[in-house]
């Protein structure tokens, strides 16, 4: 349930990828609309499934390697004076 404009972005990704149901709308969420999307969530083996399966994914990339290297690029050019 976003509340911000950039937390409904991301809740967007989340349900392109399978991860995620899509996003309640904060204005118009009640008791029993919340109650709804939590039980849809507990039945459902999907967003944990599609989870598993982009976490062997992103294994192989060596995420943290490649973001220390893109970090030590930047702050290895010469800056304008």
């Amino acid at each position: 349930m976003p509340f911000m404009d950039e937390q409904l972005f991301w809740g967007r990704q989340l349900q392109i990828l399978g991860l995620a149901f899509a996003p309640l709308p904060a204005r118009k969420v009640n008791a029993q609309s919340l109650a709804k999307a939590i039980q849809k969530v507990l039945d459902s083996e999907t967003p944990g499934n599609n989870a598993k399966s982009h976490s062997r994914k992103m294994q192989g990339h060596n995420g943290v390697a490649a973001a220390v290297s893109l970090i030590e690029t930047q702050l290895s050019r010469p800056r304008p004076v």
